[in-house]
């Protein structure tokens, strides 16, 4: 955002991981957007933080 010079409160992020870009979205003060992921095909390491993320899903219902 420093480097475009965008305010934060001008921007927002869009991501469908919990654990990387809605964590990191509100880590910085900007509002996040939860989407579904696009596609099924994705790297293991991926694969392994969905599984926690469903959970948290599971628990707080988003």
């Amino acid at each position: 955002m420093d480097l475009i010079g965008a305010d934060k409160e001008k921007t927002i992020m869009i991501g469908d991981q919990v654990f990387t870009d809605v964590a990191a979205a509100n880590k910085a003060g900007i509002f996040s957007i939860f989407v579904e992921r696009y596609s099924k095909k994705e790297v293991f390491y991926v694969v392994l933080k969905r599984f926690p993320e469903w959970i948290l899903r599971k628990i707080f219902r988003f």
